[in-house]
């Protein structure tokens, strides 16, 4: 199981906690499930030639990903296009799981949220860059249960990823009526993304 040292121990042992997990390559794994769906989803959208060649996908958010993606591959329209293409992904990344693709935890992941959930003092959330069915989707595949997650946070619920602490923030104040600082939230993930995002913040 995970473990945690040094002053956040201390941290998580006695001061009220928001602790706010990246998804993927963090908490999961879904082997490029997400990248191929997205790529059958833009072609079914916009033809066989619709690739996501050069496309740089780790720790970004999906919204970014999106106009990456449209720009490469001449989009006309990509705002008005957007909650299609997140029908699309959604529907393909669905078709993928029920075929060979698969979403699975991170060794230690779970046993940590199960031990974190426990904990009087900490409230545990997600925040991650990707759209909410998708991410929604990978996670429950992968097993893990959405309620221990009290503060949920998208990829289009901010600009950029370093928007999106300020968002899981004021979840929390309307959550439970209090202004919590933003040193007493741990950002848990795996690319810079996440820690620029976290250190943007003062978390």
């Amino acid at each position: 199981m995970p473990t945690v040292s040094g002053k956040y121990s201390l941290l998580l042992s006695f001061a009220v906690m928001l602790v706010l997990f990246d998804v993927d390559g963090t908490m999961l794994s879904s082997h490029g499930a997400g990248i191929r769906a997205m790529q059958r989803a833009g072609r079914d959208m916009y033809g066989e030639h619709f690739s996501t060649k050069g496309v740089s996908f780790a720790g970004r958010i999906d919204p970014h990903i999106w106009r990456d993606m449209a720009e490469k591959n001449d989009v006309a329209d990509p705002d008005a296009d957007l909650s299609r293409f997140i029908e699309m992904y959604h529907r393909e990344l669905m078709r993928g799981f029920a075929a060979d693709d698969r979403s699975l935890p991170l060794p230690g992941v779970k046993e940590l949220v199960a031990r974190l959930s426990e904990t009087e003092n900490i409230t545990l959330g997600i925040l991650t860059g990707n759209f909410e069915p998708t991410g929604r989707l990978k996670l429950e595949k992968a097993g893990f249960d959405l309620s221990l997650f009290k503060i949920l946070v998208w990829g289009v619920d901010g600009e950029t990823r370093s928007h999106l602490p300020l968002v899981a923030l004021e979840q929390y104040r309307e959550l439970t009526g209090q202004n919590l600082p933003p040193e007493h939230a741990i950002i848990i993930g795996d690319t810079p993304h996440d820690v620029t995002c976290a250190l943007d913040n003062g978390c």
